[in-house]
């Protein structure tokens, strides 16, 4: 079966692309093949999230250090927090140019379409300057089908190379992707990680921090 996919706007395109670098993320792609239903979250937002309790102890620290009036160390912690706060900024610089060119590869497509049978998933993607690629994967190769906030990937045994290991498409193609899915008996593959997005905002600090435990989950947790 044979379907064109959805086109999305730009609001969209940009957090699909923040979504697709963190599943391609060694350290994350690993996770999924291993436990398929954590929380997914966009890499520009995961490492602000990450970026919170260092810079919580740091504050803390400084603080310390002028009630106790430890100014032989203040002036050094200072240095230290002033090169550690330019480190972050350029890490997330790094990622937010990576999410641009990323955007700016897809923000050229014309337009694509995907065939999944009962041999292979595989997605034809037509460029505005004439080009053309296409990425197949064999259902013997596919682990898992993850749904999440913006993408559903189709992902390989193998993640050894974290960019081939994963082929995605917006999730506004969701009911299609099913709809097929269930044509060729292919819903044992299915994990529908929607839910996970679903839940309401936070009323106290406890559910405040279980919120933050569960967005950062894919980082820390060993599987």
């Amino acid at each position: 079966m044979t379907f064109e996919t959805k086109r999305v706007d730009n609001e969209f395109l940009y957090n699909y692309c923040d979504e697709i670098l963190a599943i391609v993320n060694k350290k994350i792609s690993k996770k999924i093949l291993k436990n398929p239903l954590l929380k997914i979250i966009g890499i520009t937002k995961l490492y602000y999230k990450l970026a919170i309790p260092p810079h919580l102890v740091l504050l803390f620290f400084l603080i310390l250090n002028i009630v106790f009036k430890r100014y032989d160390l203040l002036g050094g912690f200072v240095i230290f927090c002033i090169i550690h706060s330019i480190l972050w900024v350029l890490m997330i610089y790094a990622l937010k140019r990576s999410i641009k060119i990323l955007f700016k590869n897809l923000e050229g497509v014309k337009s694509s379409s995907m065939t999944i049978d009962n041999e292979k998933v595989e997605k034809e993607i037509f460029y505005s300057n004439g080009e053309k690629n296409v990425i197949s994967i064999n259902w013997d190769s596919i682990r898992f089908v993850i749904i999440y906030k913006y993408s559903i990937c189709f992902v390989k045994n193998d993640s050894s190379t974290p960019s081939s290991s994963f082929l995605c498409i917006s999730v506004m193609n969701k009911d299609k992707i099913i709809k097929t899915l269930k044509k060729y008996n292919k819903e044992s593959y299915l994990v529908d990680n929607t839910g996970l997005y679903n839940r309401p905002k936070a009323k106290n600090l406890k559910e405040l921090i279980n919120n933050y435990k569960t967005d950062t989950e894919i980082w820390f947790k060993r599987i």
